[in-house]
């Protein structure tokens, strides 16, 4: 996901459900933008998927964005981001609070150190 600055960026300091303050934009993907968040009673960091506002009222889109959440969040494997939450943000759009995690994407990680050697490879 490439962060990339949008009319999101004045979701920055706005809490949803108030228990999720969105703290910064971490990136953007074809359905959504994710968000790191602060659960304000915890004080964990948390990530937070907030759909795309084109997909604001389909049916079909938030339906699947929803299934999906709910999936991940069954699954219960170490290897799968942990889903704790789904909701809907102030402006009407679905979102998705998962665990944070540290690190960078990995096609970033291919571009800065080109093919992984195999053993890297298996155990990423």
């Amino acid at each position: 996901m490439q962060a990339e600055p949008s009319a999101s960026s004045s979701l920055i300091g706005q809490t949803f459900d108030n228990k999720f303050r969105i703290v910064r934009l971490i990136g953007r993907g074809g359905m959504g933008e994710v968000f790191e968040a602060e659960h304000t009673q915890l004080g964990k960091r948390v990530a937070v998927k907030l759909m795309l506002e084109k997909y604001n009222g389909d049916r079909e889109a938030i339906a699947r964005f929803t299934r999906e959440a709910l999936a991940a969040g069954r699954i219960g494997d170490p290897h799968i981001i942990d889903v704790m939450d789904i909701g809907t943000a102030p402006d009407g759009r679905a979102y998705v609070v998962m665990e944070l995690l540290a690190g960078q994407p990995l096609s970033r990680l291919i571009e800065d150190h080109g093919p992984l050697p195999l053993n890297r490879a298996l155990k990423i």
